[in-house]
C-alpha cells in the first residue's frame, strides 16, 4: 500500500517541517508532495493520486478556501481530506471552511503532536505504524 500527502504552503520552512513530522519513525510507502501555491496544489491534484491534503489559508495565488471550491467542483473533497492550517482562530471561518468541506482545521503555531494526529484521525492506524500507509 501506499500513502500520498500533499503539503501546500508558501513558506518552504513549514512544508520542510511537515515533511518532517510525517515522516518520522519508518514510514513505507509515504510519498509527500509539496506546494507553494493554490494552482502547484491544484496541478497535483489533477495527476497525483492524493490521500491527505494539508493546506495554509493565505496562498500567494488564491485562498485555501478556493482550493476547497475547487477541489468541490472536480469532486475530489469525498476522497480527499483537507486539513486547513491558519494563524486565524476566528470560529465563524473555522465553521464556514469545515461546512466547504475541511476535514479539520489547525491553528499555527501548531505542534508536532497535532499534525501526526490530524494525518492518524482522518488516514487510520496504518498511518501511524510501521510498514503501513494510507487506504490503499
Amino acid at each position: 500500500m501506499s500513502c500520498h500527502v500533499l503539503v501546500v504552503d508558501r513558506s518552504d520552512i513549514i512544508r520542510a517541517m511537515i515533511r518532517k513530522i510525517l515522516t518520522l519513525g519508518e514510514r513505507e510507502g509515504l510519498t509527500i508532495h509539496d506546494a507553494k501555491s493554490g494552482k502547484e496544489a491544484l496541478d497535483i491534484l489533477a495527476r497525483a493520486s492524493i490521500d491527505l491534503v494539508f493546506t495554509e489559508l493565505n496562498l500567494p495565488d488564491m485562498q485555501g478556501d478556493e482550493i476547497l471550491n475547487q477541489m468541490a467542483q472536480r469532486n475530489l473533497l469525498p476522497r480527499i481530506p483537507v486539513v486547513i492550517l491558519s494563524s486565524s482562530r476566528c470560529r465563524q471561518r473555522m465553521d464556514a471552511l469545515k461546512r466547504k468541506g475541511a476535514r479539520a482545521y489547525l491553528t499555527k503555531p501548531f505542534r508536532l503532536e497535532h499534525i501526526r494526529a490530524a494525518a492518524v484521525s482522518i488516514l487510520g492506524k496504518a498511518f501511524s505504524s510501521k510498514g503501513g500507509a494510507c487506504n490503499g
